[in-house]
């Protein structure tokens, strides 16, 4: 989940550089003139910080189904900042320092947002019995609109860019502070990030004593949120994936499994912040049972996920018309290796007190017990 949804420069980092070789390209137009050269130094940062806090409960309804449901909030924080300078660029042999397309842009977005969720989960063995090693769940989440409260600290770009309007995501509404509109567009003060409902089930079936199966798949509608226009860039995501774990010994247990992931973008809309490619991930693990308050888990993951070429065109209008032609392609590798460790500081003390009491009265015996489970 991100703070700041979409706070990108039309299609993404790079197209920074077009942004100021379109003020070039425009000026060229209809000359003989000739663009050799261009450098600069760019630095583009997001910063993101979501807290969730869910409140819930479930009931029995039957000894083989229970039905639950949740009220979530969230708190949400983001900060995006781009800046570049240093520009150079080589005009018919003559090196330029252009000042005026120094970029500065610093915004902070803040808001908070609430979800409603809703879950089952069901033993059809209880009914059918062929199926008693089976046990599913569904649960759906909708969460209602969420709006981000943008503060603009800092908007200095090159005017021609500023004007054509590309940049306004980044503007609060107000003149702010270091800014200087020349479109006479001042922005909007709120930028939507709504999440997108969503629809979940799992299965997990015991094939064997020491053999379980897991698997699970996702529906995400991500153009049914508001995003202020910006759900159109999506259609639907969805995930799906398996696992198989294999108890060697009852302390030591393995684990293997495979997900695939597709976010719903459309081609068109990717960008390098969130190129949000479909993947293939491999994962495996070991979980070993050191003592009796000591457990140890170590897992690891690899993504293979699908490049992309795009092949995008941008309009500008800025003193004339013009077309500018980009192709961009998207790739990304990830791994990680991970190991948690966990220690439980009471279930000694719990099971001596039970010990204890089993040797003076059998009623504590049972309520210990009933506590326990």
């Amino acid at each position: 989940m991100q703070a700041a949804t979409d706070m990108t420069f039309p299609q993404g980092l790079a197209v920074m550089d077009w942004g100021n070789l379109a003020t070039k390209e425009v000026g060229l137009y209809g000359t003989t003139g000739r663009l050799e050269e261009y450098n600069r130094n760019a630095l583009a940062i997001r910063n993101e910080m979501y807290i969730g806090f869910t409140l819930g409960g479930a009931y029995r309804i039957l000894d083989w189904l229970s039905a639950g449901g949740g009220l979530r909030y969230i708190n949400a924080r983001g900060n995006m900042k781009i800046q570049m300078g240093d520009i150079r660029y080589v005009m018919d042999e003559v090196l330029e320092y252009p000042e005026e397309n120094r970029w500065d842009i610093d915004v902070d977005t803040v808001g908070h947002g609430f979800g409603i969720i809703l879950g089952s989960h069901f033993k059809p063995g209880r009914v059918v019995p062929y199926l008693k090693n089976l046990d599913a769940s569904l649960r759906a989440e909708y969460y209602l609109p969420m709006a981000m409260k943008k503060t603009t600290n800092s908007f200095l770009v090159p005017a021609t860019l500023e004007a054509s309007g590309s940049l306004d995501i980044f503007k609060d509404g107000s003149p702010g502070k270091q800014m200087v509109y020349q479109s006479g567009s001042n922005g909007q003060s709120s930028l939507m990030v709504t999440y997108a409902p969503s629809l979940h089930l799992g299965l997990a079936y015991t094939l064997l004593e020491r053999i379980k199966i897991e698997s699970s798949a996702e529906l995400y509608l991500r153009q049914l949120r508001d995003l202020d226009g910006r759900e159109d860039d999506y259609t639907y995501g969805y995930r799906f994936g398996a696992a198989v774990e294999y108890r060697v010994i009852p302390e030591i247990a393995l684990s293997v499994g495979y997900l695939y992931n597709d976010f719903g973008i459309k081609p068109e809309k990717r960008n390098e912040a969130d190129m949000l490619l479909r993947y293939h991930q491999i994962g495996g693990g070991m979980g070993l049972r050191v003592a009796d308050r000591l457990d140890v888990n170590i897992g690891g993951f690899y993504i293979k996920y699908v490049p992309v070429t795009m092949y995008t065109t941008e309009q500008t209008s800025v003193g004339s018309d013009a077309t500018h032609y980009m192709s961009k392609t998207f790739e990304e590798k990830r791994f990680s290796v991970a190991i948690g460790v966990t220690y439980r500081f009471l279930s000694g003390e719990i099971e001596q007190t039970i010990g204890d009491a089993s040797k003076t009265d059998i009623k504590s015996i049972k309520s210990l017990k009933t506590i326990k489970q």
